[in-house]
């Protein structure tokens, strides 16, 4: 299983890879990502307790292209069937 996606919702099967991939656009075209960081943390539903942090990779700044990448590695350790509650936080060079 390589995961989904769903509204409000991503779904990955523990050990395996998956790749998030963003593309953010404005009203007037692409955002531009210049200058920008991507990070990720996930945590248990119930305590709140982050299970995982992961940085993203500013692919494509100028066509405001990132992504995450999940490895078995960040996974092998959480609850099969677990809850989670993610995060998804792109910080601009502006601070904002």
């Amino acid at each position: 299983m390589v995961g989904r996606i769903r509204p409000n919702a991503i779904e990955v099967k523990r050990g395996d890879n998956f790749t998030i991939n963003l593309q953010l656009k404005g009203r007037n075209g692409y955002i531009n990502l210049t200058g920008a960081g991507l990070k990720m943390q996930v945590r248990t539903r119930d305590e709140g307790e982050v299970v995982l942090t992961k940085q993203g990779i500013i692919d494509d700044a100028a066509r405001g292209k990132a992504y995450l990448s999940l490895e078995p590695k960040d996974t092998k350790g959480l609850q099969a069937g677990g809850d989670y509650v993610t995060d998804i936080q792109m910080i601009f060079g502006n601070g904002e």
